[in-house]
């Protein structure tokens, strides 16, 4: 599936504002809140979503916009959340640089 990132954010340094990502499991998040954190990558709308492979037309639609990314303050620290496996089969080095990216750049703000 594509998913669009928001550029500003630390998280995506380094990208170019899309990647794709793949999809094994059942979790489905809704967005953040401006007030309470940031989606830093959405799944695309329903007309670029899938990059390749197969979905079932209900599942297209649940995710469409979803937040595949999140990061939210806490206390001093953060929270940051994937909505699926950055890390998958270490198949994609795109979705492996936004996971590095938490580990590495988080502690710097």
């Amino acid at each position: 599936m594509r998913v669009t990132l928001d550029t500003d954010h630390w998280l995506s340094a380094g990208s170019d504002g899309e990647t794709q990502t793949m999809i094994e499991g059942n979790r489905v998040f809704a967005p953040l809140k401006l007030d309470t954190g940031r989606n830093v990558g959405t799944y695309a709308k329903k007309d670029r979503l899938i990059a390749s492979g197969l979905i079932w037309p209900e599942a297209q639609e649940i995710l469409v916009q979803k937040a595949f990314l999140m990061h939210q303050p806490f206390g001093q620290g953060h929270v940051v959340a994937f909505a699926e496996d950055a890390n998958y089969r270490a198949f994609s080095e795109a979705t492996m640089l936004l996971f590095m990216n938490a580990v590495l750049l988080g502690p710097g703000y």
